[in-house]
């Protein structure tokens, strides 16, 4: 979490520098078409969604958090539904009781 939140503080300068950036190619009439104005804009709105990407993330593991028992029993749960095993070349040992049994046909 500690990461989102530097990646969201240096989204945060970007967001301002553009903003900054876009104000000031407004003011001049020159500007306000031109590629530096579109530049602004784009750099606005990737820094915002990015912004709101990371404090969703942090949302998210934050809630984990604080459910991480139902999230355990919740993941337990998928994975056991869902899970196959496959086993080969597993020798196991029968037991003399066992054959004997058999032979007489008393086990099934």
């Amino acid at each position: 979490m500690i990461t989102l939140k530097h990646e969201i503080n240096d989204h945060v300068r970007v967001l301002s520098q553009a903003n900054t950036a876009l104000n000031l190619s407004l003011s001049i009439a020159e500007l306000r078409n031109s590629d530096s104005r579109v530049e602004a804009e784009r750099l606005l709105l990737i820094s915002n969604e990015k912004i709101e990407a990371c404090r969703s993330e942090i949302r998210r593991l934050q809630s984990m958090i604080t459910n991480a028992d139902q999230y355990m029993q919740r993941t337990i749960e998928q994975n056991i539904s869902t899970g196959t095993i496959y086993i080969d070349h597993i020798k196991l040992p029968l037991l003399n009781e066992f054959i004997q049994e058999r032979a007489k046909g008393k086990l099934n």
